[in-house]
């Protein structure tokens, strides 16, 4: 069906935001990501900001009351609050942990009897503006389901997706499911594909918002600086335009800029100013500091690789600020040259 027919029957839809543009509420959003991505540590610091009236992207909002059901155990959680430089120490009425790590048999029994009933019973009590299940997976599958499906068997859990949906309604919630992909467990390609594109939104049906979180450090790269690209969708709009977070190997997520995301190693067919494409500017580059035509080098490097010439031009750009190259305009025929100054 064409998006402009889908969309005329939902035109007079009216969004309700907990963080403008962001977080709808009275919604189910889905954070979907590879392992080790970043999802946890990003809703667990996001939850608490939302707890004492501030986000991620804007400094300050009215403060909420936030409920994090973690599949973990309190002290894990509390490790990576501590990481995060959260205060978890301080008394805080608006932020309530539950972990399933922690509980008792007869507790634990009772939440695999039926996770529903038991994070019914806490949204009750609690009264949450915003709930965080990490991870999704741990909170819709029963004792009796996980001796018969895997918990990627999203056609077992489509009525529980709709349990979620409906608190959101009634109680005018916005529930964050936090998603693993499937790529550890699924080696069909085009299932990846679709849970980084779609944040498994077609298959698990029913979701508000679907965010997809890819890390853009190469792994091979030794840093203690990683970026992460969040983009977002939103049932009634298009797709948004990335979010670029920065963080540390201890330090919290901060929103940083494209241009300093874009000096990550990513791959230069992304049609971005990568790093690799930086390199392969210098790599063509003459030894011995002979100056070469710009246009003949965007030409060959943009070629060799397989993008867009602008990209190499903006690579160039970055590099002269860098002071690994001159930029050099010939003033008789306005002819532009770039000089290698340090080969790498």
């Amino acid at each position: 069906m064409p998006v402009t027919t889908y969309n005329k029957g939902s035109k007079h839809h009216i969004m309700h935001w907990v963080v403008p543009n962001l977080l709808p509420s009275g919604n189910l959003t889905i954070a979907s990501g590879e392992p080790n991505v970043g999802k946890s540590r990003f809703w667990t610091q996001a939850g608490w900001m939302l707890s004492v009236g501030e986000t991620i992207f804007w400094p300050k909002i009215d403060p909420i009351k936030v409920l994090l059901c973690s599949e973990r155990r309190a002290c894990e959680v509390h490790e990576q609050m501590r990481f995060l430089g959260i205060p978890f120490d301080v008394a805080n009425p608006n932020f309530r942990l539950l972990t399933i790590g922690d509980m008792g048999k007869a507790e634990a029994a009772e939440m695999n009897r039926d996770p529903l009933a038991t994070l019914q019973a806490t949204f009750k009590d609690f009264k949450p503006d915003v709930g965080l299940m990490d991870t999704l997976g741990h909170f819709l599958v029963t004792t009796e389901m996980r001796g018969a499906h895997n918990v990627n068997d999203y056609g077992s859990t489509l009525l529980r997706i709709r349990t979620f949906n409906q608190w959101c309604h009634q109680w005018d919630l916005a529930l964050v499911g936090v998603h693993h992909m499937r790529k550890q467990t699924v080696n069909d390609a085009s299932l990846r594909i679709q849970d980084r594109t779609l944040g498994s939104q077609a298959i698990v049906g029913g979701s508000g918002q679907i965010w997809s979180m890819e890390s853009l450090t190469d792994e091979n790269l030794k840093t203690d600086v990683r970026y992460i690209k969040l983009s977002l969708s939103i049932h009634y709009r298009p797709w948004r335009e990335p979010i670029y977070l920065k963080t540390g190997i201890d330090l919290p997520f901060e929103v940083t800029t494209q241009q300093e995301a874009l000096e990550a190693n990513l791959d230069p067919s992304d049609g971005l100013v990568t790093a690799p494409l930086q390199g392969k500017v210098v790599e063509a580059l003459p030894n011995g500091g002979t100056p070469i035509k710009k246009y003949d080098l965007v030409t060959a490097v943009s070629k060799a690789v397989g993008c867009d010439p602008h990209n190499v031009y903006k690579a160039i750009k970055s590099l002269a600020k860098k002071g690994k190259l001159t930029e050099i305009d010939d003033p008789e025929t306005g002819q532009q040259f770039v000089r290698i100054v340090v080969k790498q």
